[in-house]
Parts: C-alpha cells; structure tokens; sequence
C-alpha cells in the first residue's frame, strides 16, 4: 500500500528512483546485519521476515523504520542535480551514503528523544532488541524517530 499510495513510480520499473533507494536500504541493511552478528545474534532468523532463501531476515526487520528516511533521501537527490533517467553513478551513490551520517531523534529505551547518526542508530537498535526480548519490554527497543525528522524540532 505504501508504494501504490506515495511511490511516483511502479515499484519494479527500471525507474533511477528505485536504483537509488535499493542502494540506500542495502547500505543500512548491511549496518545492521554487521551489527546484529556482532552482537551474537543470528541475521537469519527474523521476527516477521522469515524466508529461508534470505540471511538477513533480522537485518530485513530492524530496517523497516528506515525506510522512509531512505526514500525522502532518493527523493530529494533526483529533485536537485539529477535527472530521474540518469544511471546510478560515484557521484549519485556518495549522496546517498550522507545516509548514514544524517543525525536524527530516537525513540526508545533511555536514549528517545536523543540525536544521533544513522549509523549509531543501527548499532543501538540491535544492542537494544536484546535487551528488548530479555526484558519482554518493547518500549527498551531504540529505532529512528521518523516523524520528527526535518521537522526543525
């Protein structure tokens, strides 16, 4: 429903819009994959990803809440310089691998309302889903707070 509703573009088409945000979900999935191994968790079992062919089914989960912030990303790049037909190029990439520098709320655990990259967000999130399930206490979980983000609060 969120691509039909909001998406310019058919999710599938060969469309730079959706180059852009491949590239931009894969450099925060690849954060969170790393981190989640890192703190001894096991990327291949997810909590609503599940497939068997996909090893990073809980990289997959924690990433959902990025999403967006990956798209307003793609979007505001193709609004600037770029032509939407152009090729994902160097220069287009390095735009959007600010992506993981950009400093924004969270919310969750001791640390909402507190900036931070999106980078440290992705290792937080993993460090605190741990204690999240060993708590049962979904409010411990740390992810991007989404709606404040640009908003100038």
């Amino acid at each position: 429903i969120y691509f039909k509703k909001l998406w310019p573009v058919s999710r599938r088409s060969p469309h730079m819009l959706n180059s852009l945000v491949n590239y931009g979900y894969s450099l925060i999935r690849t954060s969170l994959a790393r981190y989640c191994a890192g703190f001894g968790l096991l990327p291949a079992l997810g909590i609503h990803h599940h497939s068997s062919l996909n090893s990073f089914n809980l990289a997959d989960d924690l990433l959902e809440p990025f999403r967006p912030l990956v798209d307003l990303l793609a979007l505001q790049c193709l609004a600037g310089e770029y032509p939407s037909d152009c090729e994902l190029n160097p220069s287009l990439k390095n735009e959007m691998l600010k992506l993981l520098s950009l400093e924004i709320p969270m919310t969750g655990g001791l640390r909402a309302q507190e900036k931070a990259t999106i980078v440290i967000i992705c290792r937080l999130s993993c460090q605190s889903l741990i204690e999240t399930i060993q708590k049962r206490d979904p409010s411990r979980l740390v992810l991007p707070e989404v709606t404040r983000y640009g908003t100038g609060e």
